[in-house]
């Protein structure tokens, strides 16, 4: 049998912006192939500065590849964490890391879902895990504004533009999205959604955390319609209280303008 025989330069110059699906192993093989690194070394995240923090977790830039980011665990809040979740989580195979697999299953199921209608994922796109020297990292799409830096999530627009009445419609259409692909989104709020571009040059909202079932029963992987249901009563939740804020910060406003 003849012995298989690969370009290495070639493969090495896929453009993610060629397949809007395509492989990230492709994507990633540049950073792997590279004669002082090894493909699965562990990333050194050390002198690196946290993009974005949340309750449980920190969110770095990839080292090597622009592409993507790293999100990370508190590693002096693992034991903390674990102590805090639910009864029926510390019976599941991966400790800490239950979240992982969580968003990781969530992703693979909507990408199968929807990859044969040739549509962009509604939600981050997700490579896999990672070593890195703060523990097990997730790597996940970078999704970027019109510079290439990380894109804003909508909280951040919503404090520099305001709510304007494009971006309700921006999200009205969004949510749809989410409904029709099936997408389990449990942290409703706008931390959760970036506005730019994926890594196939596409623009729009993302899903960029809070996906992924987390019930004990999931009932609502298993019907789209609940699913459906439950976005729609969370979205319109969400509205209420940026209307609230909006009030509030109004009211605010008038005030300081009578002193």
């Amino acid at each position: 049998m003849k012995p298989l025989e690969f370009d290495l330069e070639k493969l090495t110059t896929f453009s993610p912006l060629q397949n809007m699906h395509g492989s990230y192993v492709r994507e990633f093989l540049p950073a792997c192939t590279s004669l002082d690194r090894q493909p699965f070394e562990m990333l050194d995240l050390s002198a690196s500065t946290p993009v974005a923090q949340g309750s449980e977790r920190r969110v770095y830039l990839h080292p090597y590849n622009q592409h993507f980011l790293l999100k990370v665990l508190y590693r002096t809040n693992a034991k903390g964490l674990k102590k805090n979740e639910k009864w029926h989580g510390r019976f599941t195979r991966g400790g800490v890391y239950r979240g992982f697999f969580t968003e990781f299953s969530e992703c693979v199921t909507v990408a199968a879902r929807i990859n044969s209608k040739n549509k962009p994922l509604p939600i981050a796109r997700i490579a896999g895990v990672t070593s890195t020297s703060l523990g097990m990292g997730l790597m996940v799409e970078k999704i970027v504004d019109e510079n290439g830096a990380m894109a804003p999530n909508l909280k951040q627009v919503v404090a520099a533009h305001g709510f304007t009445a494009e971006l309700r419609k921006m999200l009205d259409v969004f949510f749809v999205a989410l409904a029709d692909a099936h997408v389990v989104y449990n942290d409703v709020g706008l931390s959760n959604i970036a506005c730019g571009r994926n890594a196939s040059g596409t623009k729009g909202l993302y899903l960029v955390d809070g996906f992924g079932s987390r019930q004990l029963v999931p009932v609502y992987t298993w019907s789209k319609s609940l699913n459906r249901r439950r976005l729609e009563r969370k979205y319109t939740e969400m509205l209420q209280k940026i209307d609230s804020v909006h009030a509030r910060d109004g009211v605010q406003l008038l005030a300081a303008e009578r002193l």
